[in-house]
């Protein structure tokens, strides 16, 4: 399933290359990100919070799991969450970095739309009568049914990896700098 993932999109893998040492990254990257859990549910009254920080989640010494922070009235609040590890090299440190944006929830979305489309399609195929023009309704309503989401994940995906790159080079810039 990641393998397909992968190949539509919805998980992307980056690796961001940093002029900084690491265990000054990894400070910096801890006052930058608030501790918490990043789950599903763990993000309801999260709009609520007065933190100035705009990512959530957790860092280790070698790893990191992040995603973005909701906030009110902000249409753009990325789903997708960010995994991965950071190694010294040099002089320098190297982010590998897995971006996903496919949620477990989506599983029975899928399936149930997609029952509802077969049932409906045996349905008009029964009716004989007035088969075609429905069946192409049916078909062009269940494409925007699969569609549309598709569409927003790869686009979280998508900004949410630029985001982070922008966020861990001006991170490294502001601490060069201070």
């Amino acid at each position: 399933m990641k393998n397909f993932l992968e190949n539509i999109q919805l998980i992307k893998h980056t690796q961001i290359k940093l002029p900084v040492n690491k265990s000054e990254f990894i400070r910096s990257f801890k006052q930058h990100v608030d501790e918490g859990h990043i789950g599903a549910f763990s993000s309801m009254f999260e709009a609520f919070s007065s933190s100035k920080n705009r990512y959530k989640g957790n860092i280790t010494q070698n790893t990191f799991e992040i995603r973005r922070r909701r906030e009110f009235f902000d249409r753009t609040s990325y789903l997708a969450h960010a995994t991965g590890s950071f190694r010294q090299q040099n002089d320098h440190i190297v982010i590998d970095t897995e971006i996903n944006g496919f949620s477990n929830f989506l599983i029975p979305f899928y399936v149930i739309i997609t029952v509802f489309y077969l049932f409906f399609i045996f349905m008009i195929m029964t009716n004989v009568e007035s088969s075609g023009i429905l069946l192409v309704f049916i078909i062009f309503h269940a494409f925007l049914m699969y569609g549309i989401p598709y569409f927003v994940i790869k686009k979280r995906v998508k900004n949410t990896a630029i985001d982070l790159e922008k966020e861990l080079f001006f991170m490294t810039q502001r601490n060069h700098n201070s």
